[in-house]
């Protein structure tokens, strides 16, 4: 398969039907997936979120699945309510559009198990507005292409979970280590690396002469996520961001992560639809870029409920020090942003290059 190429080029990534079938049922065991179980995936089949929690997990389990060819906000609860599904296989921007609009039927809320979240980070107000408004609880959980979807999940057991974390390892071994490559202890950041029989031992390049092989792992079968992360005392997993998305401004480092609920003044939503990326500083090194959709207003001006978040104050974003509007925030089909695409979006509006996207600079 190849990666979904959010933060860099895609990769060709080989994966066996040992490894396939091995996250598959790892899945199922996890959530505790029966012949009873019948999922809702209105996810893309060309995504190994789609492809082995949606497909192959229901049938290793033998339970059923039903699939949409793509979401629909206004179709959602009554496919639900008409299949009789027990779970949801979704993505933090579906369950951003869900949180904000009308609740379920009644009844309909009472057969889901859960809502699976993956493939995106999900900010802690969106989790808390879907749990409340759609009476559904939201398992947290982190996966990747390179180990065949699942890393890591919350537990079953409601009581257990913790919002905000992607829980513990699933059949996969995960540490925390320095730049130097060594362990650090349980409440420091560092770089997430992973271990284990799902995890792909190589990628494929394509080359003038065919597919060239190089490796995957480190020393040790460890593979580096490129995430960046920490445990809590319990082994609970906590993401930051991305190892090339840290922000350094004068020595100091910012995390996206602290930048992913919705900017202050703004209307609920899903973090403003937007994306975060690094970007240059002549006088501290890499600056805060946060790019959004397009909304309508006076170009050269702010659009509403951006200019008062950037304002200086206590809840300022992080580290901010341009924000670009352009036409759309370069979205996946799952939800993700491809903080390269803002990047290159945010270069071209600064230098004028034709067939730029509509963008303007609001500076703080």
């Amino acid at each position: 398969m190849a990666s979904s190429g959010t933060t860099g080029p895609r990769k060709i990534i080989p994966l066996s039907e040992a490894q396939l079938l091995g996250t598959a049922a790892a899945v199922a065991r996890h959530h505790r997936l029966t012949p009873d179980d019948r999922g809702y995936c209105p996810l893309p089949l060309f995504h190994i979120n789609g492809l082995v929690v949606g497909v192959l997990s229901t049938l290793v389990a033998g339970s059923t699945m039903v699939l949409d060819s793509r979401f629909s906000r206004s179709r959602f609860w009554a496919i639900a309510a008409a299949h009789d599904v027990t779970w949801l296989n979704l993505v933090p921007a579906i369950i951003g559009r869900l949180a904000d609009s009308p609740p379920p039927p009644a009844g309909v809320a009472d057969g889901i198990r859960f809502a699976r979240s993956a493939s995106a980070p999900l900010a802690p107000g969106t989790l808390g507005r879907f749990e409340g408004r759609c009476g559904i609880s939201v398992l947290e959980t982190y996966g990747m292409t390179e180990a065949a979807s699942q890393i890591a999940a919350n537990p079953i057991d409601l009581r257990r979970r913790r919002p905000g974390s992607v829980g513990l390892g699933v059949g996969i071994d995960i540490r925390i280590v320095d730049e130097t490559g060594h362990p650090v202890r349980h409440d420091t950041v560092g770089a997430v690396e992973i271990r284990g029989d799902q995890v792909v031992s190589h990628y494929w390049a394509a080359t003038d002469h065919g597919l060239l092989a190089r490796p995957a792992r480190r020393a040790g079968g460890w593979l580096s996520t490129g995430d960046l992360g920490c445990f809590d005392e319990d082994g609970f997993l906590y993401l930051v961001g991305r190892s090339d998305d840290v922000i350094n401004r004068g020595g100091e480092k910012i995390y996206p992560a602290g930048n992913r609920s919705r900017p202050p003044g703004r209307p609920p939503g899903d973090g403003g639809g937007g994306g975060r990326a690094a970007g240059p500083d002549r006088r501290r090194g890499a600056g805060g870029l946060r790019a959004g959709r397009r909304a309508a207003h006076r170009p050269g001006t702010a659009a509403p409920g951006v200019a008062p978040a950037l304002r200086p104050g206590p809840q300022r974003l992080q580290g901010t020090r341009r924000h670009h509007r352009g036409r759309d925030a370069a979205g996946r089909a799952t939800g993700k942003v491809r903080r390269a695409d803002v990047r290159r979006q945010a270069a071209r509006s600064a230098t004028g290059s034709s067939g730029a996207p509509h963008l303007h600079s609001v500076r703080p």
